[in-house]
Order: structure tokens, then sequence, then C-alpha cells
């Protein structure tokens, strides 16, 4: 059974420091399909819609430096049905626009995978949400402590 591992840094939601990359009007900086993606009334917004569902995702890509080291946070809202997430150090998949493969938090409607952690074209499920785990180079994802209670309802995956 995993430990239990205390909280390493006290959280700050002040904004000293940030620098933002979305200027709440344009998608500046941002390259994603138009099809999908828009800034409107001071927000970014992926949407879906039919006729023109995804057959594969889109993402929309900040290429607006190539940080370091960095903190992000995000606000975000999505609808009930919504599946979407962040990807961080993700690379382009060649032969496909907008196409990422590399780390992905998981931010979905249901709330059943929001806040794990996922990798995106590659090993799949590598944390959820209060895990800390693992990973070894050709192996799979470990558990090897917990943050406390994920309050996830969705069915865990046996490792």
């Amino acid at each position: 059974m995993p430990s239990k591992v205390p909280q390493l840094f006290p959280l700050d939601d002040s904004d000293t420091g940030f620098k933002q990359i979305f200027d709440d009007k344009t998608l500046d900086g941002c390259d994603g399909d138009p099809a999908y993606w828009r800034a409107e009334d001071g927000e970014l917004v992926g949407e879906v819609i039919a006729p023109n569902l995804l057959k594969r995702n889109s993402f929309i890509i900040w290429r607006g430096g190539r940080p370091k080291n960095f903190e992000l946070k995000a606000e975000y809202r999505i609808s009930e049905l919504g599946n979407s997430g962040i990807n961080c150090r993700s690379i382009e998949t060649s032969g496909a626009s907008w196409a990422l493969r590399g780390p992905h938090a998981d931010i979905d409607g249901q709330n059943g995978g929001t806040g794990q952690n996922y990798e995106e074209g590659g090993r799949s499920l590598i944390a959820r949400r209060g895990d800390v785990t693992y990973v070894a180079s050709g192996s799979i994802p470990r558990v090897i402590a917990t943050l406390g209670t994920s309050n996830n309802n969705s069915r865990r995956l046996s490792r």
C-alpha cells in the first residue's frame, strides 16, 4: 500500500512573478486549428460541434517562447461532456497538424480524470490525481505514495 506523503509546499494564489501568455483578445503566439480554437470574451475557447467532429486530438500550441523551468497557472471551464487537457513539454507529431506527444494533465467534464497525468501518444496513464508515481526506464508507472484522497469517481486501474 502506498505511503502518505505530506504536501511539499504551500499553495500561493498570487500572480506575482507570473507572465501572462494569453492576451485575453487574440490567439497571438498560439497555433491551432481555427475550426476548433478561438479567443472570445477574454477567454481561450476550444469547441467541437457537429458536423465538425474530431477524428483525433487537435491541440492549440503556444509558440511564444521556450521556457526553461516554469509553473503554469490556469483557470478553466468545461462542459459536462467535455474532454480536454494541457500538454507541457510535448513534441509535435510529424504528419499531423496540431497533434502532440508528451505529458498531458487531463481535464474532463465528468471529473473522472481531471488532474491525472497522462502521456499523450505514449505510455497513456502515468498517475491518477493524488498519486505519486515512479517510472523506471522501460517499465510501467508504479505508485509509491499518495497525497490524500483523489475524490475520483472513476474506476481505478490495476497496476
